[in-house]
């Protein structure tokens, strides 16, 4: 004999007819794996449904023939009719079929392969309804961007539009905010800052010419990031120095060090993400922050005469070296690698500027480069200060074109 475990109905809702399609079929789904768990017999799963079935729904069972009512084969092919099944036919459902406001290209993807599916459209196989059914796709996405990108591109197969769309997702990914985290706000949880000055209650007055003015920068907390260029008419008479040099404003026993104001400044930059350090690439290989464009043999241009060119700047396929990116400036965020037409990078959502790292580090870096510009800060390395100012100019003329 064989005993089987007893499995309450208790611990599913009752059914909702004015729910959405997808929630009742779920319903159903679990309604029915309580059935086999708990080895419901025929009539016992016709009195358990009856439990769950709202007064409308009571009532819509109560007009059934009697056979109808006490069959659990006939109660449940026309329940599923009634509150389960679509009325909606597949091929109706395949050709009126949008997206979602908040749903992804690639689940829409997933979706309308589905439906497809369920239409009985053979286009995995016959090229004409694939073409069809992956211009019906683009025609249905609500991202106009993204429809100009995928408009000029032929696909041999279902997967190449696939492997492009988890690329556009990966590059959205990475441009993106990164997620906010929980604080905890227990004592010893408490999230702080890395970096912890090593002298505290000093500043430091970088001055360039004598009209060019001086800026005051606290370091109580973070040094330079904390609190750039805040005038102090007070600081200024007692710290000029003719020679246009840095200058240090010091409390008793503590001094700032050419040394330390080089490390608050690198600090900042490398917060910021600036400059780029050279990194040892292999011959052809992309630079650093080039965009890397998708490669798959299925995503090539429909007109493309360079289809078996390679380049000779980054080593790839499908574009000669005065067609590369690797040397384009983005009119729109000012970064390499792409053009303005198809920048998808995302402003800061607090500034609203496009910048790495936190704003308080790139409001810093914005009034370290005001200062080299102003002559100051005549410590750093000359290479750094050429670097700066070099990119200062490129930046503008960025804007410009």
């Amino acid at each position: 004999m064989q005993f089987r475990p007893y499995v309450s109905s208790s611990t599913l809702d009752d059914f909702d007819e004015k729910a959405s399609l997808t929630a009742r079929r779920r319903w159903w789904e679990r309604f029915l794996n309580l059935t086999i768990q708990g080895g419901w017999s025929d009539e016992m799963k016709v009195y358990e449904l009856k439990l769950k079935m709202p007064p409308a729904v009571r009532n819509w069972r109560g007009q059934l023939a009697p056979k109808d009512r006490r069959d659990w084969k006939r109660l449940s092919r026309l329940f599923r009719r009634e509150y389960v099944k679509s009325r909606m036919s597949e091929p109706e459902r395949y050709y009126t079929m949008s997206q979602y406001r908040d749903e992804t290209a690639l689940a829409f993807l997933y979706r309308l392969n589905l439906a497809a599916e369920r239409a009985d459209l053979n286009f995995r196989k016959s090229s004409a309804d694939r073409e069809r059914h992956i211009k019906r796709f683009i025609k249905k996405l609500s991202d106009d961007q993204l429809k100009r990108t995928l408009e000029s591109q032929r696909f041999r197969r279902v997967s190449d539009l696939e492997f492009v769309l988890k690329q556009q997702e990966e590059v959205r990914q990475k441009d993106g905010p990164p997620a906010r985290q929980s604080r905890d706000f227990k004592a010893d949880n408490v999230v702080r800052d890395h970096y912890k000055p090593r002298r505290e209650d000093r500043a430091y007055v970088a001055q360039g010419d004598e009209d060019s003015g001086y800026d005051e920068v606290d370091e109580r907390e973070t040094s330079v990031r904390s609190a750039p260029a805040v005038n102090n008419p007070s600081v200024s008479s007692n710290s000029s120095t003719p020679n246009g040099s840095t200058s240090e404003i010091c409390t008793p026993n503590y001094t700032l060090t050419r040394e330390d104001l080089i490390h608050e400044v690198y600090r900042v930059m490398d917060r910021v993400g600036w400059p780029q350090r050279p990194q040892a690439q292999r011959p052809g290989g992309p630079s650093q922050g080039q965009f890397q464009r998708p490669q798959h043999p299925g995503f090539q241009s429909r007109y493309n005469p360079d289809r078996d060119e390679t380049c000779a700047d980054c080593g790839r396929l499908g574009h000669r070296s005065e067609n590369c990116w690797g040397n384009l400036i983005c009119g729109r965020c000012h970064r390499h690698g792409h053009p303005t037409r198809l920048c998808e990078t995302r402003p800061c959502r607090k500034c609203g500027e496009f910048h790495e790292g936190r704003c308080e580090d790139w409001k810093a870096f914005q009034e370290i480069k005001k200062l080299v510009r102003q002559g100051g800060l005549t410590d750093l390395p000359s290479d750094v200060r050429d670097a700066i100012l070099d990119a200062e100019a490129d930046s503008e003329g960025a804007q410009l074109n």
